[in-house]
């Protein structure tokens, strides 16, 4: 997962991020065909980015949403 510029998540929660990408990307990367792979992937990123910088902080539901998105993100492509 590449983050770019981030502000406010200190060491714990990078790797609460870290954490939620991976659970996420497991699930919807077996989803993904080849094409649509870096889209998805960024969206799965970028969920779990946005959410957390509400205070969410939970693994699991951040992964959660991720996968919410990045299906979304395959369903869209076709």
């Amino acid at each position: 997962m590449h983050i770019r510029h981030t502000t406010g998540f200190d060491p714990a929660a990078l790797k609460q991020l870290y954490s939620a990408f991976d659970m996420a990307w497991n699930e919807v990367e077996a989803l993904t065909s080849k094409p649509n792979r870096d889209g998805a992937r960024d969206a799965v990123g970028k969920a779990i980015i946005e959410l957390a910088k509400t205070g969410y902080r939970h693994p699991e539901h951040l992964a959660n949403y991720g996968v919410y998105q990045g299906r979304l993100f395959i369903d869209l492509r076709g």
